[in-house]
């Protein structure tokens, strides 16, 4: 009976450790963006400048996505910043999706059409909480 105890007595310790508490769910970056309506835009760099195609993460918005926080548009967005400041690098970008998980909100900088001023100019702040 003591035995008995005592090994329940270390489950529980496990348990209240986080041993035995479910373990979130890890998202890739694809589904990250998904969950506010936006994918990756494979070979879109050549609508990005030469000067900052190495700044920027192109990306779509997800035709009749629910889920969507900008306005659809046939030329897409850039992702450009990431917690309101300009990223330094597209690696930046995708290092931040990465490791943002748990509950924590990312905001992330979408431009369309880099000249300010343009009529076809827009950039949101958008937030982005992984569960």
């Amino acid at each position: 009976m003591r035995q008995r105890i005592g090994m329940l007595a270390a489950i529980g310790a496990t348990w209240m450790a986080g041993c035995g508490a479910p373990q979130a769910r890890a998202f890739t970056v694809g589904e990250k963006l998904a969950l506010i309506g936006l994918e990756v835009s494979a070979g879109a760099e050549e609508c990005v400048p030469a000067e900052d195609r190495a700044r920027v993460l192109p990306c779509r918005v997800i035709p009749g996505s629910p889920a969507r926080v900008v306005p659809e548009n046939r030329a897409g967005y850039a992702i450009t910043g990431v917690n309101r400041s300009p990223a330094a690098s597209r690696d930046q970008i995708l290092r931040a999706l990465e490791e943002c998980s748990g509950g924590r909100t990312l905001y992330l900088t979408l431009r369309r059409n880099q000249e300010p001023g343009s009529p076809e100019w827009y950039e949101a702040e958008v937030p982005l909480r992984v569960p």
